[in-house]
């Protein structure tokens, strides 16, 4: 094997394409170098979703005349004068290669002033070289405008998503930075329209005009101070989150939006049981000294990693115990007996022989024509108990009604037809999702839904699958396009039908008659497995007789 020396050309073809992988990243460099420059307004607009063209405009320092032609040459920055630097840094921009990567794969104008400078400077590159130099009258600031994202990487740029979904991506990295900086102005344009005017506030103005009154209202505060470190923010209150409620999940660490697995884990484990299995929506702000930080793991800076994990683990916890307790609202429920463990009946064991004495001999189609004169009765509007044949039958009403529908609906799996809406309706999904929904419209055509785009984010559902019983309202739409995000399997005929019956089962906490339970039954015991759902939970449990017996000590 022969070692080649890359050339110039293809090596920083390379580099661009670590740091620029869509026009976001565009944008996230460039809203990096106009806070660092502290600017107090700053304006972001884009043209096709930032493919065609994306400008940036901030109030900042701006950059002087001989300063402006170094920065687009390679690993140019005003961030890092020696390794030392590295250990300190501050700033948002350091490594000096934002401007000459996006030079390399789009063609850039840079116009900038200084306070100080008599007049402004403007030169474009085209492929990391600067074409021409000129003197322009532009106040002080800076103006970045970026033409043609990939347009000399057709391989690259091919797999850029549709204008609506680059969009998305682009407003996303806005919100990033706006929601870290709510003292600075931003402006966001879209093919001339203004999407998004914040104004100057503090953050939780500022988290309320991004995110939505909604969540801003049912949340409690985050507050405190250990070890030079500092937590700040907002949790969800348990209760009015639902796993599909909100998916706002932001960490912010020195003001920079990060992926940080560490500080995730130690918020939900703070939370402990009262999440009872809900969403937790959080936007949290940590503010550390930098010598604790190492951002220097990923080329576009959105991972850092703690040096030291064992300190900030129980700061996070910390924080969120201490923002319950200024809330005074929830506290960690505790059972009635201390030793729980003792109190009769409630062994290990006895449960394990209590729910594994389901008689698998009987057979189902038979049993469904023997139930004769049985009663049924709903306990917590989650679950259907009957007696039959001396037996105690507590069946799940979601998960069994999930069977029946996923079994009738596999059987149609070849010819699935779909049912027009009356009265079609609109979802307004969220960027991501949308982007999810692209790309599983064909998928969700075959099975059965009739839906197309209308609109930034907005899907209009004209027909659902026939196979669906039961009112099927916006928010199932968007739960299973949720689904589909979640699901790595979803290209399997088998998972996609998994999730619409699950979607279209009849809900814990849904009110049945007496004649819908009887039903539910009778059709379970019809299914060829009616022993679990499609996703391996359990339908029923059987209490004998001897069982009970036990239980209360009769034998």
């Amino acid at each position: 094997m022969k070692i080649n020396i890359l050339n110039r050309n293809v090596y920083s073809l390379i580099a661009a394409g670590e740091i620029i992988e869509r026009p976001a990243s565009v944008i996230r460099e460039l809203l990096d170098n106009s806070i660092d420059a502290g600017a107090a307004n700053i304006i972001v607009e884009v043209i096709n979703g930032g493919k065609k063209r994306i400008s940036v405009i901030d109030d900042g320092e701006g950059i002087d005349g001989e300063d402006i032609k170094l920065s687009v040459l390679p690993h140019s920055t005003s961030k890092i004068k020696s390794a030392s630097d590295i250990e300190s840094i501050e700033t948002y921009g350091f490594r000096g290669e934002a401007l000459h990567a996006i030079s390399r794969i789009s063609m850039i104008t840079i116009e900038s002033r200084t306070e100080e400078s008599e007049h402004a400077n403007k030169i474009y590159v085209k492929q990391g070289d600067i074409v021409e130099n000129e003197i322009s009258a532009l106040h002080k600031g800076t103006i970045v405008e970026v033409n043609e994202i990939f347009h000399n990487i057709p391989a690259r740029r091919k797999f850029l998503k549709s204008d609506n979904v680059e969009l998305n991506h682009c407003i996303r990295e806005f919100e990033y930075h706006a929601l870290a900086n709510p003292g600075i102005n931003f402006k966001f344009i879209s093919n001339g329209h203004v999407v998004a005017n914040l104004i100057e506030s503090e953050l939780k103005n500022r988290i309320s005009d991004i995110v939505g009154e909604v969540f801003i209202e049912n949340v409690f505060k985050l507050d405190y101070f250990n070890r030079k470190t500092r937590i700040t923010g907002f949790i969800g209150k348990p209760e009015a989150f639902t796993d599909k409620k909100s998916r706002i999940n932001h960490i912010f660490v020195n003001n920079r939006h990060v992926f940080n697995p560490l500080i995730r884990k130690a918020l939900y484990s703070a939370m402990g049981t009262q999440l009872q299995h809900r969403h937790l929506p959080f936007i949290i702000m940590v503010e550390t000294p930098s010598k604790n930080l190492d951002v220097n793991i990923h080329p576009a800076k959105k991972e850092i990693r703690f040096k030291n994990e064992n300190e900030i683990f129980p700061i996070i916890i910390n924080s969120v115990k201490s923002g319950i307790q200024a809330e005074n609202q929830y506290r960690e429920e505790t059972h009635k007996f201390e030793d729980y463990s003792r109190i009769p009946g409630n062994d290990e064991k006895f449960q394990r022989k209590l729910f594994s004495d389901f008689d698998y001999s009987i057979k189902p189609k038979i049993m469904s024509n023997e139930m004769g004169n049985a009663y049924f009765y709903q306990y917590e509007k989650t679950y259907i108990i009957t007696q039959l044949k001396g037996q105690l039958y507590v069946i799940d009403q979601h998960a069994a009604h999930e069977r029946i529908m996923y079994e009738k609906y596999l059987s149609q799996k070849d010819n699935i037809s779909s049912q027009k809406l009356l009265f079609s309706y609109t979802v307004k999904l969220e960027p991501e999702l949308f982007e999810v929904y692209e790309e599983s419209k064909n998928d969700l055509e075959k099975k059965g839904f009739i839906t197309r785009p209308f609109g930034r984010n907005i899907v209009l559902v004209e027909g659902i699958p026939a196979i669906i019983e039961n009112k099927f309202n916006e928010s199932d739409f968007i739960n299973i396009i949720d689904d589909f995000k979640r699901n790595d399997n979803i290209s399997s005929i088998d998972e996609v039908i998994k999730i619409i019956a699950c979607r279209s089962a009849v809900k814990a906490g849904t009110e049945l008659s007496e004649g819908e339970m009887a039903k539910i039954f009778s059709d379970l015991f019809n299914c060829e497995n009616p022993f679990a759902c499609p996703h391996g939970r359990p339908t029923i449990k059987v209490f004998t007789k001897s069982n009970i017996e036990k239980w209360f000590k009769r034998t």
